[in-house]
């Protein structure tokens, strides 16, 4: 399956100068056992330089900003040996650029393996997920290599989508392992499938926005939770996991909104003695 990179844009020296002003970014990643990256935004996005830890071989790279309104930097992706070159706009429901890369051993090299495109949450107007799109990306596009890419399939997608539950469903069974798994999950894959809520098994992708939130990572639930919600309103359970999740993540307000239809719910359905004491008290604050 095919698609291009669908943008490519003419950068004018007054839009670079004001995502550089808006976003400025230096520093340094050491991915244990691999190498260690240098990087530095400027004027032409990102100068980033990799040393090996085995050769102790240096390998330098030029990544262009995303869009004019890019702030360019770089990060570990937590919990994996993955990193993240995100040039996604500053701004409130700006637009989201992030590139993911893995090293690969067999090229000895940083390959592309996830694009993921969309808008950031804009909270006061009503917009607490955004909308955030995850590709997988084939044949080990480098640092810094633009135009065409080749993704996979939506079906092979959904194959592994469904091992990482039918993982997760073992994992429950032991709370160590539970642990360890979550730990290891990277941010972009609860919103991979919340892409595919609709085609999976909704119980266990529900079971994950709340692991997730009960492990302190609200944000990287709300996306999935919020699908859940839209797509099964009936699924009174991801009200109530989705009201916490916004509670925690400090977004009160639009968690009373889900408290409220939470609590609503579940008196039209005769089962008011079963709704948590927190659930009444915060709807009502």
């Amino acid at each position: 399956m095919f698609r291009i990179f669908w943008r490519r844009v003419a950068f004018g020296a007054a839009a670079i100068l004001y995502a550089m002003s808006a976003f400025s970014a230096t520093g340094t990643i050491v991915v244990e056992n691999t190498g260690t990256f240098e990087y530095a935004s400027d004027e032409n996005g990102l100068a980033i330089t990799f040393e090996n830890a085995n050769t102790h071989t240096r390998s330098r790279y030029r990544q262009r900003p995303f869009d004019e309104c890019s702030a360019m930097s770089m990060y570990r992706v937590r919990g994996t040996a993955q990193v993240a070159i995100d040039g996604s706009c500053p701004s409130r429901g700006g637009e989201v650029f992030v590139h993911v890369y893995e090293w690969n051993t067999r090229v000895q090299d940083w390959c592309l393996i996830r694009q993921i495109t969309g808008e950031k949450s804009d909270v006061p107007s009503g917009d607490y997920a955004g909308s955030r799109e995850v590709a997988r990306v084939m044949n080990c596009p480098k640092i810094g290599s633009d135009g065409s890419y080749s993704y996979e399939s939506t079906e092979d997608v959904k194959k592994n989508i469904d091992g990482e539950l039918a993982a997760l469903k073992d994992a429950e069974k032991d709370k160590a392992r539970l642990d360890r798994y979550l730990t290891q999950m990277p941010f972009y894959l609860p919103l991979e499938i919340a892409g595919y809520v609709g085609k999976i098994d909704v119980q266990l992708a529900n079971d994950l926005g709340f692991f997730l939130a009960q492990r302190g990572r609200a944000s990287d639930a709300i996306p999935l939770l919020q699908k859940i919600v839209l797509m099964y309103p009936g699924r009174v359970v991801a009200k109530l996991n989705l009201a916490d999740a916004l509670w925690e993540s400090g977004q009160q307000a639009p968690a009373r909104t889900q408290y409220s239809e939470y609590v609503s719910q579940m008196q039209n359905d005769d089962k008011r003695d079963r709704i948590p004491h927190r659930a009444f008290e915060r709807s009502r604050q």
